[in-house]
């Protein structure tokens, strides 16, 4: 089961904020974890995301 190391957490998602890309690609044997952090924290609060009807 692979795992990443749970105190980098906070500095990648961080550094990537600061980045502010456009788009994100999650790529790896894990559970998408990054992918969904980096989303809650560069999409949301700038409402770019779809609504569901």
């Amino acid at each position: 089961m692979p795992l990443s190391f749970a105190q980098a957490i906070p500095v990648i998602i961080e550094q990537v904020a600061h980045l502010k890309p456009s788009s994100i690609l999650d790529v790896g044997i894990g559970f998408g974890k990054y992918g969904v952090l980096l989303r809650e924290v560069l999409e949301f609060p700038y409402e770019r995301y779809a609504q569901s009807q």
